[in-house]
């Protein structure tokens, strides 16, 4: 009776276990968990718009199996974080830039390098590139070199941008909303496929015409007159996001 038992046992075991736990061992893994710092600005809460813009947002990476832990903060204490690299993405952050020429585009892409610590030589080489042929009135071989920088925004998504607007009557007349990513090693948003995932994921339409901005862009210069128009806008689209987290190995199921 007992060799009977473990008979069984063995055969449940063999048949059905055996196997359920085999599969789940080779399903790829799910995205990771982000921690987002919800910019709320100078305010104690986000305002109307911005919480809409949130929850979409948020339902969006639902879509494809990625959970975030919203972390809010207002404009000074994102700053904090952001200044020591204690974030993973600033939600509601951007730049106002007071006038659209090389130097203001210069200061911006520094601070651009910097605070999303970007690991990636070539690109801080290639600003003090540009740097030296503007200060040598080199204007084609500077404007080159922003397009070489533009493309590689474009290629690495390490600051994802999707809206601009223009007021003539402020000091900082030019003013960009986007992302902040960190692509430190130790972030999960290192992974460039996870970061182009994201970038799918924004509704930039959607987002322009709740938060009252003028255009829509996904480019981080995309309102500057030296901007290169070659560049391809990016679309919204969850079935984008879906495969670009599939090619990445990960399994975007919908949770």
């Amino acid at each position: 009776m007992i060799k009977k038992r473990v008979a069984i046992y063995l055969i449940f075991f063999l048949v059905i276990i055996f196997p359920i736990t085999l599969v789940n061992s080779m399903k790829p893994p799910s995205p990771p968990e982000i921690e987002v710092l919800v910019n709320t600005g100078f305010n104690d809460e986000l305002t109307p718009e911005r919480q809409i813009v949130l929850n979409k947002f948020i339902r969006d990476m639902s879509l494809c199996g990625i959970k975030l832990n919203l972390l809010i903060v207002n404009y000074y204490e994102m700053l904090d974080l952001v200044l020591t690299g204690d974030f993973e993405i600033v939600f509601f952050s951007g730049i106002a830039l007071p006038n659209d020429n090389m130097p203001s585009i210069l200061d911006y892409l520094t601070l651009i390098y910097t605070v999303s610590n970007y690991n990636n030589s070539v690109f801080g080489q290639k600003i003090i590139d540009m740097q030296n042929a503007y200060m040598n009135n080199d204007n084609i071989t500077t404007l080159r070199i922003f397009h070489e920088l533009e493309l590689i925004l474009h290629e690495d998504q390490f600051f994802p941008t999707f809206c601009y607007k223009y007021n003539s009557t402020d000091t900082y007349p030019y003013s960009t909303g986007s992302f902040i990513i960190n692509c430190a090693l130790s972030s999960p948003l290192q992974n460039k496929s996870l970061r182009w995932a994201l970038s799918y994921l924004v509704n930039r339409e959607f987002y322009r015409d709740t938060l009252g901005y003028d255009y829509v862009t996904s480019h981080v210069f995309g309102w500057s007159q030296f901007h290169d128009n070659n560049l391809q806008e990016i679309k919204y689209s969850i079935g984008l996001a879906k495969s670009t987290l599939a090619k990445a190995g990960y399994c975007p199921s919908s949770i």
